[in-house]
């Protein structure tokens, strides 16, 4: 805690895997989370301090900084796919320019962004929240227009949100998984009563829990390619998603 403000002081670490040696320590106020670039050079935080900023890794310089006065937490921050941009908020979504900090996008919300996401060629945001106590919203904007171009309400809590990789379909992932074809027709694919998956990198397959069972199946047939059983006594599976390079999940 700062002595100064009486804040919580919060840190990344960041250790050499090979070795376990901790080569950067990142610091500042409040709550924190934060996640690497594609290239493992910067990393991107956010917290209870209001801020947004992107650290260089090594040198730990902080090569960017925003405030964002209107909320209680920034949560959800995330790069697009070329990092040119990034995108995060809590009552509003906010887009940024990387490397200058302008903002370029606003977009309405009410309270309690979660989860974030470009779509693969940048060109679309989706992201989840809060639309009443016990209602969820799906929503995707067009970045360069801030044009909503798709919305739907879930009654239940939602645990990941995304796009497939020819950024034609959206996974929604909560109590039960539903795929939804986003363009033209937005004709939802039937949904599976499974909590939690993800696509492959190159979206011909999808990874899913389904109890004790992670189960993968091939996206346009439906059929189950691989089935394996979790064992231990305490198994509590949050998230399940493919490697880059789709050998491994």
């Amino acid at each position: 805690m700062d002595e100064k403000t009486g804040c919580v002081q919060s840190s990344v670490h960041i250790w050499e895997v090979a070795t376990g040696k901790e080569i950067t320590k990142i610091t500042q106020m409040g709550k924190m989370s934060a996640k690497f670039n594609r290239n493992g050079k910067y990393i991107l935080s956010s917290g209870s301090d209001n801020t947004v900023r992107v650290w260089d890794v090594f040198s730990r310089k902080e090569i960017f900084h925003v405030s964002v006065d209107e909320v209680e937490i920034v949560s959800g921050v995330v790069f697009s796919p070329d990092e040119k941009y990034v995108a995060g908020g809590w009552i509003n979504m906010h887009v940024w320019e990387s490397e200058t900090g302008r903002e370029i996008l606003k977009l309405p919300f009410s309270s309690g962004i979660g989860f974030v996401t470009f779509s693969p060629d940048g060109k679309f945001l989706a992201f989840e929240g809060d639309a009443s106590y016990a209602t969820h919203v799906v929503q995707i904007w067009e970045v360069a227009t801030g044009k909503e171009v798709f919305r739907k309400l879930f009654d239940s809590n939602i645990s990941s949100v995304a796009f497939s990789s020819d950024g034609k379909y959206l996974l929604v992932s909560g109590d039960a998984i539903e795929i939804w074809e986003l363009f033209p027709g937005q004709h939802g694919i039937p949904p599976m009563t499974l909590p939690s998956g993800s696509f492959s990198p190159d979206g011909r397959h999808v990874i899913l829990r389904d109890g004790l069972f992670i189960i993968i199946s091939d996206f346009f047939t439906g059929e189950e390619v691989f089935r394996t059983r979790l064992t231990g006594s305490k198994i509590d599976v949050q998230n399940i998603s493919f490697s880059a390079d789709g050998f491994g999940a």
